[in-house]
């Protein structure tokens, strides 16, 4: 190769490296996301947070059972119309993904990627989680990545539930890049 050649892929290369270091890029939200969403401020995270650390809990518990059973009693609305080719409502997928692998601990970084958004609307309300879920595998090692979701909750009796989940998958993602 040339020498200017060499200066044009060094060139290109610090060009991303620059990029890379700048601000950082939040992940683009979901076509499916309700209009409206913005950053969650301090006093809905107070009113918010609760349900959302609750399904993570029981979501996690789930996964080391290997049943969504714990989920669903949980929240039961959660059991009825999953559609996996949209995202919504797959926590059984998401369980049986991960029976296999044998995993004994997980964790989910909500805010990895982005800070929580909401949209509240009467007593309804959008979150939008841009986090990342990890599995220890039983015989070492992380299994798990990026996990965009959108928890729809209602307000039953005063408390907040949730409703509904729609995980963006791979193709909406990428759509969601166009």
């Amino acid at each position: 190769m040339a020498w200017w050649g060499w200066l044009l892929v060094v060139s290109l290369l610090l060009t991303g490296c620059a990029r890379a270091g700048g601000e950082k890029q939040h992940p683009p939200p979901p076509l499916s996301a309700p209009p409206g969403l913005s950053p969650m401020t301090a006093a809905q995270s107070r009113e918010f947070m609760p349900v959302v650390s609750q399904y993570f809990a029981y979501r996690k518990q789930a996964v080391l059972a290997g049943s969504p059973e714990v989920l669903w009693e949980a929240f039961p609305a959660l059991k009825a119309g999953m559609d996996r080719q949209s995202g919504v409502n797959i926590e059984s997928d998401v369980v049986a993904r991960y029976r296999s692998l044998a995993v004994t601990d997980g964790e989910v970084r909500l805010e990895h990627y982005a800070p929580l958004q909401v949209v509240v609307r009467g007593e309804t309300a959008v979150v939008l989680i841009n986090g990342v879920e990890l599995y220890r595998r039983q015989g070492g090692g992380d299994s798990g990545g990026q996990l965009q979701l959108l928890l729809y909750l209602v307000r039953r009796d005063g408390a907040w539930t949730v409703a509904r989940t729609d995980e963006t998958t791979l193709a909406e993602y990428h759509d969601a890049l166009r």
